[in-house]
C-alpha cells in the first residue's frame, strides 16, 4: 500500500494535480518543495512569454500560482475538451 494513504490522503497521484482541487493546499503543506518547483516553472514560463512578446495577464509567478490554485478561468482559456471558457456568448 502506498505510504501516502497513511498521511490521510484519499487519492495518490501527481502532487499539485489540478484535478485534485483544494487538496493541493494540503499537498503543498506536506511537500513544500513541490510548491517551490511549480512557482519556479511559472516564473520561467512568464519570462519566456515576455521574451517572445506574448501577452500576459499575470505580472509575477505568484499571480499565476494563485490563479492556478483557485481554478480560475481567464478569457480565451481552453477547457479540457478544446472549447474556450470565460468568453461572452
Amino acid at each position: 500500500v502506498n505510504p501516502v494513504y497513511s498521511l490521510g490522503f484519499q487519492r495518490v497521484g501527481c502532487v499539485g494535480c489540478p484535478m485534485a482541487g483544494k487538496v493541493r493546499y494540503r499537498e503543498f503543506q506536506v511537500w513544500p518543495a513541490f510548491e517551490r518547483l511549480y512557482r519556479t516553472a511559472f516564473d520561467r514560463m512568464l519570462h519566456r512569454r515576455w521574451a517572445a512578446g506574448k501577452f500576459n495577464s499575470w505580472h509575477a509567478a505568484d499571480d499565476v500560482f494563485r490563479w492556478w490554485m483557485e481554478d480560475r478561468n481567464i478569457a480565451g482559456q481552453l477547457d479540457l475538451f478544446g472549447g474556450e471558457v470565460g468568453l461572452p456568448t
